[in-house]
């Protein structure tokens, strides 16, 4: 009880110095405004923006709760003078100040800076859209006109719009579903400045997936930075430090930069400054493998990446981000020279380089495409040629065929190719005529009687040797002159003759 009036009886003095201060002496304006904000440190509770935001302090990533459910875990030596006397009181400070908000803040047209030119060294703007975080400088009108810093982040549907300054800072902060938090900086109510979330209190224990997520919406409404960036704002932004969240297409002056993947497996923040991250140990000088000497066939297909990798020293896949010097034309034999080299997360740079050989060992290939000889078709050197192909990656040299007969219907082709590179191939290739009839005894010849005319006695007909039947037929009479025409069956072979009847 007596604590409460001595309490109330000093906000009173204070109330009155102040009325002095500012009726009576001017200059005591100074003096008013540090009066004005040590009260509102002490007693005034959070503003909180509405749009997006929870006043509730329900955000994933932002449990404020500090006595038996959260960081009553935490040691002293790990919390900051804010969190410990938050911790002091029972429940977490949550006097962030809202300097602004709106739905304004969504347009792209609020790229131009405010009009910021504070006591601060730093300004932070948080592009929600872009999960981008840009901090600036003053430049030599005093505002905050000069960016130096960007950070990739990741925001999430709940991170509030609008302009606000930070508050209590901590080196650990338990967050809801049991993980923390380290390098906490407070933006407003339950929205945090923090690193990727931790199972334990324990920097071995990274959320490896959550931390691939960096660059993307996915938190639940704090802003999450790599262990280096939080700690950065934590070193380098005061309590007090001015924050713009907002919306645009474009992620800010310095471009957006893309955050390191790491194996599912890891247990480290990569970029953590602990002498005890295994990533300094590990992320040496990185390796590239499978990059080896070869021999291609003309023509064929190369691909300088095929069976290649590049590993970080910590295991990270680098295959991505190998850089290749030099080119391979596989349509010209000759050596072709490549260079591979990447850069690991240490800044150390690998490399390696292999000889390509294009060389040709594949002669010609010859495809004829006749299978059979017509039965009255013309048989040369010339003529069969044009059967076939000859095909090769080099290019065809010279193309020729050759025919022998070995009987009346049957031939061989011999057809040679030669290619580019001096390689040869001969193809032999044995083809018959479809059919070959022969007619044998027949000539002119008198008769005695028209029944005599067409008779085939003493006449054969054979189709490529086989004895096949013999057909006549009348073609033209004149008195008793005839003009006969036989044929063998099956064949297109013909032959006349005339016959004249005698009686």
């Amino acid at each position: 009880m007596i604590r409460a009036v001595t309490k109330k009886r000093a906000v009173v003095w204070r109330a009155g110095l102040l009325l002095c201060c500012l009726l009576l002496l001017p200059s005591c304006g100074k003096v008013a405004d540090e009066i004005i904000s040590q009260q509102h440190e002490s007693t005034s509770s959070e503003l909180l923006y509405s749009q997006g935001g929870s006043s509730n302090q329900t955000n994933e990533e932002s449990r404020t709760e500090s006595s038996g459910n959260g960081e009553s875990s935490q040691k002293p030596s790990e919390i900051t003078s804010s969190a410990a006397s938050s911790l002091e009181s029972g429940s977490s400070r949550e006097s962030s100040e809202v300097v602004s908000s709106g739905s304004d803040l969504s347009s792209s047209s609020q790229m131009q800076l405010p009009d910021i030119s504070d006591s601060y060294p730093y300004y932070i703007r948080v592009n929600k859209q872009q999960n981008c975080v840009t901090i600036y400088k003053k430049g030599s009108d005093g505002k905050f006109t000069i960016p130096v810093k960007a950070m990739v982040c990741s925001t999430g549907a709940d991170t509030p719009l609008g302009t606000f300054r930070t508050s209590d800072q901590y080196t650990w902060r338990a967050l809801i579903h049991n993980v923390y938090g380290q390098y906490a900086t407070r933006i407003t109510g339950s929205i945090l400045f923090h690193s990727v979330p931790y199972e334990k209190m324990n920097k071995a224990t990274l959320q490896a997936d959550e931390y691939n997520k960096l660059g993307t919406s996915a938190s639940a409404g704090c802003v999450r930075l790599t262990v280096e960036d939080a700690k950065w704002i934590l070193d380098n932004c005061p309590k007090g430090t001015t924050v713009t969240i907002y919306k645009d297409s474009n992620p800010g002056p310095l471009g957006k930069p893309v955050a390191q993947k790491i194996p599912s497996d890891s247990k480290w923040d990569p970029t953590d400054p602990d002498s005890a991250n295994p990533w300094k140990n590990q992320a040496e000088t990185p390796q590239i493998t499978g990059v080896k000497n070869q021999k291609v066939e003309l023509g064929s297909a190369f691909y300088p990446l095929s069976g290649v990798s590049a590993r970080d020293g910590n295991g990270t896949d680098l295959t991505d981000a190998i850089q290749i010097t030099g080119s391979v034309n596989t349509k010209k034999a000759g050596v072709y020279s490549l260079q591979y080299k990447v850069i690991g997360s240490s800044g150390k740079m690998a490399t390696a380089s292999a000889s390509i050989t294009v060389e040709d060992t594949v002669a010609p290939v010859v495809t004829v495409h006749k299978s059979e000889i017509g039965e009255k078709e013309t048989v040369n050197d010339k003529y069969v040629l044009s059967w076939a192909d000859a095909e090769d990656l080099s290019g065809i040299q010279s193309f020729t065929a050759s025919v022998t007969e070995k009987n009346p219907w049957t031939y061989e082709i011999v057809y040679t190719a030669t290619d580019r590179s001096g390689l040869r191939s001969i193809v032999k290739k044995s083809l018959q005529r479809l059919h070959f009839g022969e007619l044998k005894g027949v000539t002119d010849r008198e008769v005695a009687s028209v029944e005599e005319v067409l008779d085939i006695s003493g006449i054969t007909g054979t189709d490529k040797g086989i004895e096949k039947a013999v057909h006549a037929h009348i073609l033209q009479r004149e008195g008793n002159l005839y003009r006969v025409e036989y044929s063998v069956e099956g064949t297109q072979c013909t032959a006349q003759a005339s016959i004249t009847v005698t009686e």
